[in-house]
Parts: structure tokens; sequence; C-alpha cells
């Protein structure tokens, strides 16, 4: 079911399986009012369906995540989704090099017991994620 959408990102619940399938579509630099406006949503339906996984597609990321976005994320998405429900993500890699290294920067500091990995394959970030 979809959860969330615009042009920048797409989220979908899956409640059988209790997760989020996050799409980040990004092939230009957004402002960080913008960002903001995305990452407040995407916390807010964590706070709504309060899935314990989510695999987030970053293939379409084309430009880097600058460090004040990071930040927002790290403070404003990441520590809160971890404190309400998230215990598990998978990240499926930008094709974009630096693209990628920034979201590896915002996923650099320890967030509780939040488990991730970066896959370059769909199916094998879904076979980790949903199993046990």
């Amino acid at each position: 079911m979809k959860v969330f959408t615009d042009e920048f990102l797409t989220i979908d619940y899956y409640s059988d399986q209790n997760y989020f399938l996050v799409t980040r579509k990004g092939e230009q630099n957004i402002d960080f009012e913008t960002y903001k406006y995305i990452i407040d949503h995407w916390l807010n339906t964590v706070k709504k369906y309060k899935p314990q996984k989510q695999l987030v597609d970053y293939s379409e990321l084309l430009v880097p995540i600058s460090p004040e976005h990071q930040k927002y994320a790290q403070e404003n998405l990441i520590i809160p989704a971890v404190k309400i429900s998230i215990k598990k993500t998978a990240f499926i890699i930008s094709r974009d090099l630096f693209a990628q290294m920034s979201v590896e920067e915002t996923m650099a500091r320890k967030v509780g017991d939040l488990e991730f990995r970066y896959f370059s394959d769909f199916n094998k970030a879904k076979e980790w994620l949903l199993n046990e």
C-alpha cells in the first residue's frame, strides 16, 4: 500500500511483513526546505505504521546528500525512527559513487541497535531484510 509519494520519494508499506519500501528519486539537488518536508513526512509514516524494517532504494539517487541534509536526516529521521520501531534497514546503493558515499556518511554514526547493510541487488537486499 502506497503511504506517501511525491516527486522525490515514495513509501510503500507491506503490513504482512511489517516493512517499508522507500524509493528515493533524485536526479537534481533539492533545497533544504524541500528535504525537511520529505524527511518529516518519512518520519510521520514511521510514527503511523511503526514498521520494524525498511528497504531503502537509493539506486536512482544521482546527486550526493549535502552534509547539512545528512545531519538533518540523522537527527530528525534516523534516530527517532529507531526509537519508534525501526530495527533493520537494507539499502540499495546508488549508481553514483559520490551519492553513495554521502548515504554512507549519513549512516556512519551508530544509532541504537539498528542493523543495516548495503546491497547492489534488490532481491538480495529484500531477502536479507525479511529473513530473521
